[in-house]
């Protein structure tokens, strides 16, 4: 896994990296090698990595041999260290080789899809598609690093919080400015804190890392609004801020597209102010999922029912809904207080839509209260399974965010949580 503290100092495969955030490490690998993070730490290998396409794969030396069907093989070899890597989510590549040794096991379950960019090999997230195996979801959000105002670490990478095996969605947080609230529908701003931030007028105006942002085995959406920003959609702008993000974070082609080719799994709408038009935010999620097969498309709104701003929109037949995450706190309808999911179950049950019950991270991150512990969670989603009509709408649980629920613990509870019930 890759965090700030180990890049300051660290190598592999004979190479030294080095600098404080991840593009210096990229800098100093340069283009003609091949910067991986491999065994918990960042590095540059001599040699970059082969990837082949075969039907079988055989290897033969004077030792034993071991033959596996493959369908793509990621493999780097070194001659002087042995390089193991490990890719979760059904897609699982492991090679060794030294010197010394005649074997050699390669091991793959899935496909797995490449984006090189900046001699960088990552895993696009893949436009939708198929779910992650967990039957009950963990979704947060990244980005923010909210875990640093409230508990006093910054946020690790990206690909920190898809490795850890916690998380099954994770939504990159905030495109902060768009719509009529920029000023056009085609304008918008991407801020990821100290990460970088994106404007599609400006260009990267922060540092060049968040091209390197998509990761292994999670699937990968973009959050828009947020608590603080500037964006609306005013009536006729929907279109036109849907032909946007499509040629930006999807299957368009355009020339503002921050992670460069890669293709995002989806939206989610974290609307919290601003005059955005019901009828015109229906407009982008139907001409993204008519454009985008198996685009995901979530909304987050408070547990008071109706949701101010995204009430109407949630419940207009055919919106394109994946499901929804309900923010379970700050309200008076949190865990802690009176939660309503049956209401939310009464309202959506009819529409078809699953619901995720939202949860604050850690004490901190929900400054008017609703934090409550892993088990307090497992509990109430048993209670919402004994009832036959709420039962099939439960799809998993949400944190506010990634960095808070990690460093609380409640990330590693919540999953056990998910995996006992």
């Amino acid at each position: 896994m890759l965090s700030k503290s180990l890049l300051t100092a660290c190598s592999f495969g004979g190479v030294q990296c080095s600098g404080n955030v991840l593009q210096q490490c990229f800098n100093d690998c340069g283009s003609s090698l091949y910067c991986s993070s491999v065994t918990g730490k960042v590095g540059c290998l001599l040699t970059p990595p082969a990837t082949t396409v075969a039907a079988k794969t055989t290897t033969t030396s004077s030792g034993p041999v071991v033959t596996t069907s493959a369908v793509v093989v990621k493999s780097t070899t070194t001659t002087a260290a042995v390089v193991k890597s490990t890719t979760t989510t059904a897609a699982v590549v492991k090679t060794t080789a030294t010197t010394t040794t005649t074997t050699t096991t390669t091991t793959t379950a899935a496909v797995v899809k490449t984006t090189t960019t900046n001699a960088i090999t990552t895993t696009a997230a893949g436009g939708g598609g198929g779910i992650p195996n967990h039957k009950y979801k963990f979704i947060t959000y990244w980005g923010q690093n909210s875990g640093k105002f409230t508990n006093g670490q910054n946020q690790l990478h990206l690909i920190d919080y898809c490795n850890s095996g916690n998380f099954d969605y994770i939504n990159i947080a905030f495109l902060s400015i768009f719509g009529n609230g920029g000023g056009n529908p085609a304008k918008f701003h991407l801020d990821l804190d100290f990460f970088g931030a994106y404007d599609n007028v400006n260009g990267p105006v922060d540092n060049a890392t968040i091209a390197s942002f998509l990761a292994w085995g999670v699937k990968i959406l973009l959050s828009l609004g947020g608590g603080v920003g500037a964006y609306s959609l005013a009536a006729g702008s929907g279109k036109l801020f849907a032909q946007t993000l499509h040629n930006s974070f999807f299957r368009g082609t355009g020339p503002d597209r921050p992670f460069g080719n890669a293709v995002l799994d989806g939206i989610d709408w974290d609307i919290e102010g601003g005059g955005t038009d019901a009828n015109e935010l229906v407009i982008v999620n139907q001409y993204l999922v008519a454009n985008n097969p198996g685009i995901l498309i979530t909304a987050a709104p408070q547990c008071p029912y109706p949701d101010a701003y995204l009430g109407a929109p949630i419940t207009t037949p055919n919106a394109g809904w994946s499901f929804i995450n309900v923010q379970f706190y700050n309200n008076y309808c949190s865990l802690a207080g009176t939660p309503n999911f049956d209401v939310w179950a009464a309202a959506l049950g009819p529409l078809g839509i699953p619901i995720v019950v939202g949860v604050p991270g850690s004490g901190p991150s929900a400054p008017n209260g609703g934090y409550v512990s892993a088990s307090v969670v497992q509990t109430y989603m048993q209670k919402i399974l004994a009832d036959p009509k709420q039962a099939p709408l439960l799809y998993g649980v949400m944190t506010w965010d990634a960095s808070s629920t990690t460093v609380s613990g409640m990330a590693t509870g919540l999953r056990n949580a998910l995996d006992a019930i």
